[in-house]
């Protein structure tokens, strides 16, 4: 069989088996060290990828205007976060490219959450789409900080959804929601596939059920 019939989201390319040692050879690209990194401004002995660096190695490997970020959503959470002007909200977003090789559209998703202001909305509403464009590219591949701040895997027992968690910092936004209708505000905010694993579920129902317990009135 001298052809692979590729499907994705109901688009049909066809790649030729000549092409796989490039499709390999592609693949270990994405996988290089980050050309640039840099220290996480709040978070200590933590690097991440600058957005810069992010948007010019996805030129680089699928081509400028090859890729695009679409289904834009910002939620905001329930208004008992609402303090001192600011109020609590998630961003996700969808990064679609076209893959040099394989000839196919594929995509990644994306989610940044955070306490924005009524009066600088705008700018930090950019600010975590950048945040959320960053986190889809990074299921690419290392060469977008994939393996940033993660230990040794030889050595390390985390699952596919410890690593799910650590890339959304859904443990720090667990923690932010007050309320159970911001847990649920959240849960509705990840995606379908993450959302659904079973120890993520678990994590969102501990919390909903602690906010259960703290915020029931006394009798």
């Amino acid at each position: 069989m001298s052809q692979i019939e590729k499907i994705n989201k109901g688009e049909t390319a066809i790649m030729d088996l000549r092409e796989y040692p490039s499709l390999q050879v592609f693949a270990a690209s994405l996988q290089a060290e980050p050309k640039m990194v840099a220290q996480e401004p709040m978070k200590k002995n933590s690097l991440h990828v600058p957005i810069s660096e992010v948007q010019a190695s996805l030129d680089e490997m699928f081509g400028a205007g090859m890729w695009s970020t679409e289904n834009l959503k910002v939620m905001p959470f329930a208004a008992s976060t609402e303090k001192a002007g600011q109020f609590y909200v998630s961003v996700s977003l969808t990064l679609a490219y076209h893959h040099p090789v394989s000839h196919i559209r594929v995509t990644r998703e994306g989610v940044a959450s955070g306490f924005v202001e009524h009066k600088t909305f705008p700018t930090q509403i950019q600010a975590l789409s950048a945040a959320a464009l960053k986190n889809a590219a990074k299921s690419i591949g290392n060469l977008f900080g994939r393996d940033l701040n993660r230990k040794d895997e030889l050595t390390s027992t985390r699952s596919a959804s410890e690593d799910a968690m650590e890339d959304l910092d859904l443990h720090s936004q667990l923690e932010m929601c007050q309320s159970q209708a911001d847990v649920l505000d959240l849960q509705r905010s990840l995606p379908k596939e993450v959302s659904r694993n079973r120890e993520i579920y678990a994590a969102i129902n501990k919390r909903y059920k602690e906010l259960k317990t703290i915020n029931q009135p006394n009798p």
